[in-house]
């Protein structure tokens, strides 16, 4: 008989730690968050131009984008109020021919 459930089994004791960022790009912070809570990027270095930030969920499908300049000399952005359901998201970054990508988790 086939099933037609797919099951994902995760770690419980994952942490923001122990995920290994793809550059230096940037920090998020908090991470892990709640809910509720403002997620804020640091940037390792200022940005000239307009940054796109896309988040998606662990499926890969995408649910916000964003297009900022961050003021002159600026390192951190702050997300909008997110609402995100209690999982696994990635944020992904352009800018200046750069790109980063962070996990993010919510709980």
């Amino acid at each position: 008989m086939h099933s037609n459930y797919h099951y994902l089994f995760a770690d419980p004791t994952i942490s923001a730690n122990s995920i290994t960022p793809s550059t230096n790009l940037m920090i998020v912070f908090p991470n892990p968050a709640s809910q509720s809570e403002r997620i804020t990027l640091y940037f390792e270095q200022t940005f000239k131009n307009t940054m796109q930030i896309t988040i998606s969920n662990i499926k890969g499908m995408e649910l916000k984008r964003h297009k900022v300049l961050l003021p002159l000399n600026g390192k951190k952005y702050m997300l909008p109020q997110h609402n995100f359901a209690p999982g696994l998201y990635t944020i992904k970054v352009e800018c200046d021919g750069k790109k980063g990508t962070q996990r993010l988790i919510i709980h």
